[in-house]
């Protein structure tokens, strides 16, 4: 036996270990079939059970939005864990990630055509991978927040979240504008 296959055994044994410990029921390609429905929401079949409608609930879902998501029931009921969505295939994970996406809506902005400050609120016009989007964020509220050295998430006055993934690929122009937030 190699030590990489040892290694592999241990992980296993642990992996178990922690499932019948806390009772987590680990949905993968192998017990668990996730579809999409009519009406754009996701059922799943596991273990025997059928579940019309189910929710995805990410643990990290700005920093690992497909790692250690919950899935529960419409009751809101824990049917089990994925591990890892990028592990799952097909349409497993399609459907899987859909739901998330869903979820977790965070429009990406790719451009950002002007910023206004005025009686504490700045009115920011942008492109984002949805399209052109108008919104108005606070001023001094933490609506700008650093997430990594590069990266940035933008709270509006409504709650809706927007991202720039990496603020060096914005034009110098438009790091001008955004500047006092940074």
């Amino acid at each position: 036996m190699t030590e990489q296959t040892e290694i592999k055994d241990i992980l296993k044994e642990q992996e178990e270990t922690v499932e019948a410990m806390f009772g987590i029921n680990f949905l993968n390609d192998e017990n668990a079939a996730f579809r999409r429905t009519d009406g754009g929401f996701v059922s799943l079949e596991t273990n025997g059970a059928f579940y019309g409608r189910i929710d995805c609930y990410c643990a990290f879902p700005h920093t690992a939005p497909y790692e250690l998501i919950s899935v529960r029931d419409s009751d809101g009921k824990e049917i089990g864990m994925i591990e890892n969505a990028e592990k799952l295939s097909g349409e497993n994970r399609e459907a899987v990630k859909e739901q998330i996406s869903r979820r977790y809506f965070m429009p990406v902005i790719k451009r950002i055509e002007s910023v206004k400050e005025e009686y504490g609120y700045s009115y920011w016009e942008t492109v984002t991978d949805r399209g052109k989007c108008r919104f108005t964020v606070a001023a001094g509220a933490d609506s700008v927040t650093r997430i990594g050295e590069n990266r940035i998430f933008v709270s509006d006055i409504d709650g809706n979240k927007f991202e720039i993934e990496d603020i060096r690929r914005l034009k110098p122009k438009e790091l001008k504008m955004i500047d006092v937030f940074l």
